[in-house]
């Protein structure tokens, strides 16, 4: 793809000109001259287009979202795909070739609707780290009434998600959370992912350091199909009302078509955060106690791992979620700590909740709790 983001152009003579799955995004073309200009698949988030001339351009498939400014453009007609031998005209609008548009037509047809948010991911999507993504800005702005509209792949592997707001919405805002909340999921992901493979190496003696970055890779393009968001989905507590339309376009971008329905959350992060700890305490309770008080057992070491979790400070209500989701399954390994396979899923468990905790930065309390006793617990599990 052309890099040409955040170019000036302002008032250039663009007539003909090709942009053809060009990068223009936040490119100033205020006053251009874009007659017949090829914008297909032209990436134009952010771009400034107010006063262009857009008179028979090609817009098929063009980027544009909620942040481009398409204001007070000239412009007689457009043309919604690439002429061929057979269709020098195609798809022209208006489709009347005696008409033209009347000041402001043009804006309205093309206009994405003003009460959406595009989030685009160039580098692909992990739907694992976007769909809590969403659970936490749905919790967090339950009075903008977020949803999924649309989502869409294009050829070159990048998505944009639209998202349904309230029409009085802080946009920039929300996108910006979302961006940082997305990168905070991808890199607790990754950080759980190298956490695993380093108890492999231990587990098993053998070298994976030359095949971490590639291993990484593996796991990545795994949570990037979108296979993986009917998955989480359907193992999270969600409601998903009426089927989403997927439509095939001509140049091989997939639209994952949401207009009839919803994805939504209730509570903190679509969990209910209270109901975790009642269940993890009841795993616990269920252990047997030990008479040897100088030497605390299974249950008494995860009690205090339980309160650690449950009493910080330093974790938001998801990662805590899933940490105590780690201290349930210790819990029901620790039913039968010499079985094989409770051995196995002990090991896993401690090795996802070192990640969860080591992938934030501020948990250093927790961090200390947890290096103190998870070696005290996977003692019980040899």
């Amino acid at each position: 793809m052309d890099e040409l983001r955040g170019i000036n152009l302002k008032e250039a003579n663009l007539t003909d000109a090709s942009f053809i799955g060009s990068n223009l995004n936040r490119a100033n073309l205020q006053g251009a001259n874009l007659s017949r200009a090829k914008l297909v698949q032209t990436l134009l988030e952010g771009a400034d287009l107010t006063g262009a001339t857009l008179t028979g351009a090609y817009i098929q498939d063009w980027g544009i979202s909620s942040t481009t400014k398409i204001e007070r453009t000239n412009c007689d007609y457009v043309y919604l795909k690439l002429p061929t031998n057979e269709k020098p005209d195609p798809d022209r609008h208006p489709a009347d070739t005696n008409t033209n548009f009347k000041p402001g037509e043009f804006a309205s047809l093309v206009g994405v609707v003003t009460n959406t948010i595009d989030l685009v991911f160039e580098n692909g999507i992990d739907w694992k780290a976007f769909l809590p993504t969403l659970q936490e800005l749905q919790f967090k702005y339950q009075e903008e009434n977020l949803s999924i509209a649309a989502i869409e792949k294009k050829p070159d592997g990048a998505f944009v998600v639209r998202l349904n707001v309230s029409p009085y919405a802080d946009k920039g805002l929300i996108e910006t959370q979302a961006k940082k909340l997305y990168e905070e999921k991808l890199k607790l992901i990754e950080a759980q992912h190298r956490a695993e493979l380093k108890s492999l190496e231990a587990e098993y003696s053998i070298k994976l350091s030359n095949k971490t970055e590639e291993i990484i890779q593996v796991y990545k393009k795994h949570n990037s199909d979108i296979l993986e968001l009917g998955k989480l989905a359907a193992s999270r507590p969600i409601s998903a009302e009426a089927q989403a339309v997927i439509n095939q376009s001509e140049d091989s971008s997939t639209k994952y078509d949401f207009s009839q329905a919803q994805i939504t959350a209730s509570g903190a992060g679509s969990f209910n955060l209270g109901e975790i700890k009642g269940t993890v305490a009841n795993s616990i309770n269920q252990l047997p106690d030990v008479t040897d008080k100088d030497k605390p057992g299974i249950k008494q070491l995860l009690k205090q791992l339980n309160e650690a979790i449950a009493n910080s400070e330093e974790l938001d209500d998801q990662n805590k979620a899933e940490a105590l989701d780690q201290v349930k399954d210790l819990a029901e390994a620790g039913k039968n700590p010499q079985d094989g396979a409770m051995k196995k899923a002990a090991k896993t468990a401690m090795t996802m909740l070192r990640g969860t905790v080591a992938a934030i930065p501020t948990a250093t309390k927790l961090l200390s709790e947890c290096n103190k006793l998870l070696p005290e617990i996977a003692k019980l599990f040899t």
